[in-house]
């Protein structure tokens, strides 16, 4: 292992220690495989220094300044939690979560450019657009007995 290589293992440890109990490893492609939960919450910076491959647990990134899901992981087996975060697009969502994925009070405007499959419910409510269960099936792989919680246009009382 070179000095190069230590350094970035260190940093990545660094990182770890505050996100994660679970085991780790760095996969053939350098992204962080996790063999557990991850929680990220009350991050301060735009974009995870840190590129994820497989969270086997859930992926929590709420309350955050993250602006970009750019290196999030590809697959999460649990939920995906981004709540209150300045995301305003879904480029570089995981492909596959195993579970619930709420990305309610976000300033999301399109959720244009997805193929995700998710099997759990989601929730897109408070965002900067009111996106309607329509918008959801359109741009989804959904389970169909899942639940869609969006902005509920009967409730305008």
């Amino acid at each position: 292992m070179g000095v190069a290589d230590l350094r970035k293992r260190l940093e990545i440890s660094k990182y770890m220690k505050q996100w994660s109990r679970a085991e780790w490893f760095i996969d053939d492609e350098g992204r962080i495989d996790v063999q557990g939960t991850v929680n990220i919450s009350g991050f301060k910076e735009n974009v995870l220094p840190i590129k994820f491959g497989h969270v086997k647990g859930n992926f929590i990134v709420s309350h955050s300044k993250i602006n970009t899901m750019e290196n999030f992981p590809y697959q999460v087996n649990g939920y995906l939690l981004c709540n209150r975060t300045e995301i305003e697009n879904l480029e570089h969502m995981p492909k596959t979560i195993g579970g619930l994925v709420s990305m309610a009070d976000n300033k999301l405007k399109t959720l244009e450019n997805t193929n995700e499959t998710i099997h759990g419910d989601v929730d897109f409510r408070g965002n900067a657009v009111e996106f309607t269960e329509e918008d959801v099936k359109k741009n989804f792989n959904l389970d169909p007995e899942m639940k869609i919680y969006v902005v509920d246009k009967t409730d305008d009382n």
